[in-house]
């Protein structure tokens, strides 16, 4: 009877072909510099070909991009409805966008991060894949970031009903276990070997959704040429080669991580982080300047800009409600100056306001406005870019020449 069912078994692979290689799973990754350093689709890969399961993988990936502008960049839409997903992998800016508050980059809100990934998931339904948010990590140098990543990812995941790869929450775990182990390179923001190691242990657990052990400590595969957003075809190095009791705490920590949200259901409630510290906003109670006081040349200090500045306002007040003026922007180092005209400038009931057209070129402005003290304007500025992500602010304060 066993002879007849192998000769069975037998005769209807090698005639019909019934018995099949599975077939392997795809996976789009859409990210930018976190996603292609180290080739971490590939590691992915690597990690899931050792636990028997063959994974296709391509990238979409460009350093420093938010997924709104990669959607515009690539064509992102036409790439979804061409591969015929399985899953696909989505990670945001590592600052939820562009934020800067007195030069100083800091995590954006995630407002516009929540209406990109709402765009991203209506696409991927159509095409019957699976959403697999990349919860990043914090900067090296400011690991309080954490908690309000959590919250932007685990936020929109429990309203569209996604899956979340907490990849940030175990490089949280890893660096209060290890604080001296290397996650971040010399940046401070990109991911080590050792970083996209942990980073590929939390996806393949959430991809293959389980718990995976006993994985190589080496994986071998294609380069990234960081500087041309590439990989190398041309060849193949290690990826990644720790030490393999380094590997396997790797491996715990991030499968730890990956059950906890599993269990769960795929997100966990995450409370709102406290919001910016409003102090830096708030201006000295001001009143309006008569025309006489407001003119004059004005100088003083700059907190906006990436580099230390010094500010410049000559002003004059043709009537009770208005202003004309220049405005003059230098580094302390004296080697960069921004001039030109304001524009729109008016008295108001506590001091100034006026725009500067953007010396990028754009047609954007910066807008300016001050509280008059009687013997100075203190003022804040903000700029919004064409994208919705991108936004800066800061503090300035100048004193009349006399």
């Amino acid at each position: 009877m066993k002879r007849l069912l192998a000769f069975c078994l037998f005769f209807a692979v090698s005639t019909f072909g019934f018995v099949q290689e599975a077939k392997p799973l795809r996976v789009l990754f859409i990210g930018n510099s976190y996603t292609y350093y180290n080739n971490l689709p590939e590691l992915v890969a690597g990690l899931a070909a050792a636990s028997g399961v063959k994974i296709e993988t391509h990238m979409v990936a460009h350093g420093g991009a938010t997924l709104g502008q990669t959607w515009d960049i690539d064509d992102v839409f036409q790439v979804l409805h061409d591969g015929k997903w399985d899953y696909v992998v989505l990670q945001e800016h590592s600052q939820l966008g562009t934020r800067y508050v007195d030069g100083v980059q800091e995590l954006n809100d995630p407002g516009h991060f929540w209406e990109t990934i709402r765009m991203y998931e209506a696409e991927i339904r159509k095409v019957h894949a699976k959403t697999v948010l990349f919860l990043t990590w914090a900067r090296k140098s400011d690991p309080s970031q954490q908690p309000a990543l959590n919250y932007a990812y685990m936020t929109i995941a429990q309203e569209l009903g996604l899956t979340v790869a907490p990849v940030g929450m175990a490089w949280a775990r890893a660096r209060e276990a290890e604080p001296y182990m290397a996650l971040h390179v010399a940046d401070g923001s990109h991911p080590s070997p050792t970083g996209s190691y942990l980073a590929a242990c939390v996806l393949a657990d959430t991809i293959l959704g389980r718990r995976l052990t006993g994985l190589p400590a080496r994986i071998v595969g294609h380069p990234m040429n960081n500087r041309l957003d590439q990989l190398d075809f041309a060849h193949t190095a290690d990826l990644v080669n720790l030490p393999p009791e380094r590997a396997e705490w790797l491996q715990r920590v991030g499968g730890e991580a990956w059950q906890r949200v599993a269990e769960a259901g795929g997100w966990i409630v995450t409370p709102k982080p406290a919001p910016l510290a409003l102090s830096r906003l708030s201006l000295p109670p001001g009143h309006k300047p008569a025309q006489k006081e407001l003119s004059g040349v004005w100088k003083g200090r700059m907190s906006f800009y990436t580099w230390p500045s010094m500010m410049e306002l000559k002003l004059s007040a043709p009537d009770p409600d208005h202003c004309v003026g220049e405005w003059i922007v230098t580094s302390t180092d004296g080697e960069r100056k921004l001039a030109g005209p304001i524009d729109s400038c008016k008295l108001t009931d506590t001091g100034i306001a006026f725009l500067v057209r953007d010396y990028r070129g754009l047609a954007m402005s910066e807008s300016y406005w001050a509280h008059y003290t009687g013997d100075s304007l203190v003022g804040w500025v903000e700029y919004r870019g064409l994208t919705k992500s991108a936004h800066m602010s800061g503090s300035w304060e100048l004193h009349k020449e006399h």
